[in-house]
């Protein structure tokens, strides 16, 4: 199936551009993982490897070098118009860019380039910035596209008189070169509006206006700082303050590996301060997860029923299924028991809600009085499919422990005895249901991980082996 998946891909991958199909065009993170999964482990298989390798470099590096990626403030928008990654549309989501992020960060394993660590450090930088609540910890759901009904992403975007008057001559120039701003630009609704991308290289602008790299440089990084400073006065998209529990956990996953492979600290301490934050208020052993930790608007979380009754909606599979994942993360990058057995209440708790018996599987929701036909989706789009990775990928988590600390016994057996025979019995059934449909669709799929998630031996973080042994002697 993993071959099926990846030919399929292969098929789809648009060599001149990057990425997958044509406009419109989204980012598919999980498709990028697998890529990058198997060109780690085809080792010295040459002919495979480079074209593995030109897919996910190719992509990533045109995203990251066109509008889809905000030149300025850094992070990624929601998706793009076009085939060139140039016109995007300009809202922007933290789970997006959380799984981005993990995506330049195993392309920096994989290859070395210090341009895609820079990528990712900077999509820290931006939801550091924008999408996290400093104080107490906790990631944002997302930023507006546009601040008004009359506008097209006119925040973002900049006219050739604009970026001239928040610049010097000198400084200008360079811009004007490296993002291609000219007087008609790329948005319909204003011609004179340009998106900004990469268009020219430093070396092809230092040629053209014969001058040093080095001032060339200087007068680039003068021009972003002015522009963003310039952009920061403009009327704001509305930034949607809500903190939801699948979506966090994602982002604390990302920041853990970050902070791993690129040594950042207060990646790491905010990330575990957002999922204690996550733990402590979204999560109890009577009443479940929750789906939303904090609104946007506090008084969306009081209804008027005979008075103000807080109100708790229960959280989805994505919920418990990632949580469970950061608690596995946190686990691995603190050796803390405590978000060990954090995961295993959480994902006992999965399976008793959600796994389907008959059919193997995970719905979507928990079953509820009153409550139509359940469903559950077997497609990854925006985010992975909960269905088809739920159990796969906290099943890699824990055997990955397992392998790396205690040597190649029997993978399976451990984890029957770490988690309990229904988690075993879970994941039989559901590879089978798994496996059955999978091969229907091979296009619609390809965004599967199918499991692969520990990019071989190199992307992952090794626990000591007194720890996983402590933990053994415990259960």
């Amino acid at each position: 199936m993993i071959g099926a998946i990846l030919e399929s891909a292969r098929q789809m991958f648009d060599e001149v551009n990057g990425g997958f199909g044509s406009a419109p065009k989204f980012p598919h993170p999980a498709a990028l993982d697998l890529v990058m999964d198997r060109y780690v482990r085809t080792g010295n298989d040459h002919t495979s490897n480079d074209k593995l390798r030109t897919v996910f470099v190719t992509t990533l590096e045109k995203m990251a070098r066109g509008g889809v990626y905000d030149q300025l403030a850094g992070g990624f928008h929601r998706y793009s118009v076009d085939e060139r990654w140039i016109v995007p549309h300009f809202e922007k989501m933290c789970y997006d860019n959380s799984e981005l992020l993990k995506n330049y960060v195993h392309a920096y394993q994989a290859t070395g380039d210090e341009f895609f660590a820079g990528v990712a450090r900077d999509i820290i930088r931006w939801m550091d910035e924008w999408l996290s609540d400093r104080a107490r910890g906790g990631f944002y759901a997302s930023q507006d596209a546009d601040y008004s009904m009359d506008d097209d992403g006119d925040y973002f975007t900049w006219t050739l008189e604009e970026a001239k008057a928040a610049l010097t001559e000198d400084e200008a120039a360079v811009a004007v070169l490296y993002y291609d701003i000219q007087e008609v630009g790329d948005m319909h609704h204003n011609p004179a509006k340009n998106v900004l991308y990469i268009r020219s290289s430093l070396e092809e602008i230092v040629r053209r206006l014969n001058i040093q790299e080095e001032r060339a440089g200087a007068l680039l990084a003068a021009a972003q700082k002015k522009m963003y400073a310039a952009r920061l006065l403009r009327p704001t998209p509305y930034v949607d303050k809500t903190v939801y529990a699948g979506w966090n956990a994602m982002c604390v996953s990302a920041y853990l590996k970050a902070a791993k492979v690129l040594d950042l600290g207060h990646a790491r301490s905010f990330a575990l301060r957002s999922l204690d934050r996550l733990l402590s208020e979204g999560w109890t052993a009577e009443r479940g997860m929750k789906h939303v930790i904090a609104y946007s608007d506090p008084r969306a979380e009081q209804k008027e029923v005979g008075g103000a009754v807080p109100v708790h909606i229960p959280g989805v599979l994505d919920d418990y299924a990632f949580a469970v994942i950061a608690c596995l993360d946190a686990y691995e990058a603190t050796a803390d028991l405590s978000y060990f057995r954090f995961a295993r209440s959480i994902g006992d708790a999965m399976v008793a809600g959600f796994f389907d018996p008959v059919a193997g599987g995970f719905f979507d929701t928990r079953a509820a009085a009153g409550r139509g036909r359940r469903s559950r989706c077997c497609v990854c789009m925006a985010m992975p499919a909960m269905f088809r990775i739920t159990w796969r990928r906290i099943a890699t988590r824990l055997s990955r422990l397992w392998r790396s600390t205690l040597g190649s016994r029997d993978s399976m057996g451990f984890l029957r005895r770490l988690t309990g025979w229904r988690w075993c019995t879970s994941s039989s059934r559901t590879n089978k249901s798994w496996s059955s449909g999978g091969m229907q669709w091979p296009r619609s799929c390809i965004g599967l991980r199918c499991g692969r998630f520990a990019l071989g031996q190199r992307f992952c973080v090794w626990t000591p082996i007194r720890l996983l042994r402590r933990t053994c002697r415990r259960l």
